[in-house]
């Protein structure tokens, strides 16, 4: 019988203690453009400046102003914001991915979600915000926020707004229960599994918990990278649990469905993506 372990994630912390350095190193561009570019055209834009690329800790992050041009309608939200730097040329820089700041995905950023709400529900005034880079966009597959760094140190000049979007408006009950009983394929299939299999475990809870425990250890991964002494104390909290969750499911893989299974695959490979961006 195949057994199923969590205990790779468990050595991530030594190794992420061990490893990575959280020495500040910076460097400065100027905005192509104060457009923007997608939805939120017309309602923001880029303050001319100089700004700063930082790496103080864990993530790699640029400061910059945005100034608020028109207001929102209340029927409207914004979800995320993307700008990518560029070389000399106005050119990408290749291998990197971009910065963000966001409300979905695995790369959130709340207290800057916060300040771009403000601002458009205001309608104007200035105002500063972090973006910070985004390897998840990606799935793992561009540069790590420490080689990003190295190479934008070197070649970035410049940055511009290469996408803005509005939250999706929510999908109505009905449509969503048709949704939910004919596809097969998407991803959301992935949530909506009901364990049918023998035995009285709820597999779709034990995943539930465990990929809340995932997102939890990851940031838990950034602050021991940036030098927080805390993150040992929690994770001995976080190894307890970690040793609860291999007893759930080591012996589970007879007990999942193939959609829990390749859920639980995903949830390793967030983790794996996480890591290899630090």
């Amino acid at each position: 019988m195949k057994k199923i372990s969590i205990l790779p994630m468990i050595a991530l912390f030594a190794i992420i203690l061990s490893s990575c350095g959280g020495g500040s190193k910076e460097f400065t561009v100027k905005n192509n453009s104060v457009n923007f570019a997608g939805d939120l055209q017309g309602y923001l834009e880029v303050v001319d400046g100089n700004y700063t690329v930082s790496k103080p800790g864990s993530e790699l992050i640029l400061t910059i102003k945005l100034k608020a041009i028109k207001q929102l309608e209340s029927t409207k939200e914004f979800d995320e914001i993307r700008l990518e730097l560029t070389d000399e040329s106005g050119m990408p820089i290749s291998g990197m991915s971009t910065f963000t700041i966001s409300k979905s995905g695995w790369c959130t950023t709340e207290s800057e979600n916060t300040k771009v709400d403000n601002a458009l529900k205001s309608g104007s005034g200035d105002f500063a915000v972090q973006f910070v880079y985004d390897t998840y966009s990606t799935g793992g597959g561009s540069l790590s926020r420490t080689d990003a760094l190295k190479i934008a140190s070197k070649k970035a000049k410049g940055f511009s707004i290469t996408n803005s979007k509005f939250k999706e408006e929510s999908v109505s009950s009905s449509e969503s229960s048709s949704s939910s009983y004919s596809s097969t394929t998407d991803d959301e299939d992935d949530e909506e599994v009901v364990t049918k299999k023998s035995g009285s475990t709820n597999w779709d809870k034990v995943l539930a918990d465990y990929e809340a425990y995932t997102d939890k250890y990851i940031k838990l991964l950034k602050k021991a990278n940036a030098g927080d002494a805390s993150a040992m104390t929690e994770y001995m909290e976080m190894l307890t649990k970690a040793q609860e969750f291999q007893e759930s499911l080591a012996d589970a893989d007879d007990d999942l469905t193939p959609a829990q299974l390749q859920k639980f695959t995903k949830i390793q490979m967030k983790l794996a993506n996480a890591a290899a961006g630090l």
